[in-house]
């Protein structure tokens, strides 16, 4: 990661924390988000290659065929099928137990 934040013009060693686990988190999610099955290919030929040079071993992750491994493509047309709603838990906030058998009332 900090090669590549080097190549965009972005130091993360002089950034603070917060700045740092942003600017992360960000280029974690670009190279995520594929836009087509060509782009997603091209990603990952370049993981395996990494891969079995820096670790010796084969890559893994998302081998799955001719699928595009269950990434979620920028049209926003999921690859997988979704979770089901779970409704939040109610919160009572003046209560001992504000959220009531879910967890257990508050230490101290």
């Amino acid at each position: 990661m900090n090669g590549r934040a080097l190549l965009n013009g972005v130091r993360l060693k002089k950034l603070e924390a917060s700045e740092m686990v942003d600017v992360i988190h960000a280029m974690y999610e670009d190279d995520n988000t594929v836009t087509n099955e060509v782009e997603y290919r091209v990603k990952h030929a370049v993981r395996k290659n990494l891969y079995s040079v820096a670790y010796g071993r084969t890559y893994r992750f998302g081998d799955s065929g001719d699928d595009i491994g269950g990434y979620d493509t920028a049209d926003g047309s999921p690859a997988v099928s979704s979770k089901p709603y779970i409704p939040p838990t109610p919160v009572d906030a003046d209560s001992a137990r504000p959220y009531g058998a879910a967890l257990d009332s508050p230490v101290g």
